[in-house]
């Protein structure tokens, strides 16, 4: 569980955590899913929340290429990445919610066979 915990903040934080965190993440237990869901929607996440609005495609594309790194421990290969962006891009075009795309991928991501298979190689439970 710590170096799943490690390695998901280590990229969606951009830094490594503390040792404090790290024992009360440890202790807070979850699943997989749970804790990087936690981690990934945090306000600690530079990557889920871009300074401007102007930023909104370098940064979900940045975002995207972090959760490959992060939730499959794999760089993005060209098909799936391009999948995942226009899914989330299709998705934030016909919402009203400015979060929605960025929502929807990462539940996809979370959810996906790929990130389950993650898990289960881990030792953790999805």
């Amino acid at each position: 569980m710590r170096e799943f915990i490690r390695h998901v903040t280590r990229y969606y934080w951009a830094t490594n955590i503390s040792d404090g965190e790290l024992d009360s993440m440890e202790a807070a237990g979850g699943t997989c899913r749970s804790i990087a869901s936690g981690i990934m929607r945090s306000g600690r996440n530079p990557y889920r929340y871009p300074a401007t609005q102007d930023e909104s495609f370098n940064a979900a594309r940045t975002y995207l290429t972090v959760s490959y790194r992060a939730l499959y421990q794999r760089e993005p290969d060209s098909a799936g990445f391009n999948q995942w962006f226009n899914y989330g891009k299709n998705v934030a075009e016909n919402a009203e919610d400015g979060n929605a795309g960025i929502t929807a991928v990462e539940n996809g991501m979370l959810n996906s066979a790929e990130f389950r298979s993650v898990c289960l190689k881990s030792g953790l439970t999805f």
